[in-house]
């Protein structure tokens, strides 16, 4: 799981309570992180999104179709 303060472009990749949380501050974030420690179906639901996210996203194939439309 993610947990990552908010910063132009990640709500474009971590899709909150989804497969990571995006918090404003530092307690906000401690707060996330503790409910992932002691919650393990949530750490595990969320863990497994994020491995699918990656995989759907960062493949090999899609980084070669996204290199190409770029003339790379």
């Amino acid at each position: 799981p993610v947990v990552a303060l908010n910063h132009h472009g990640l709500e474009e990749i971590i899709e909150e309570g989804e497969n990571g949380f995006i918090v404003s501050n530092k307690y906000v974030a401690a707060d996330k992180l503790c409910q992932l420690l002691v919650n393990d179906n949530l750490r595990d639901m969320i863990g497994n999104f994020a491995h699918k996210t990656v995989k759907n996203r960062f493949s090999d194939k899609n980084l070669e179709m996204f290199l190409s439309t770029i003339g790379s």
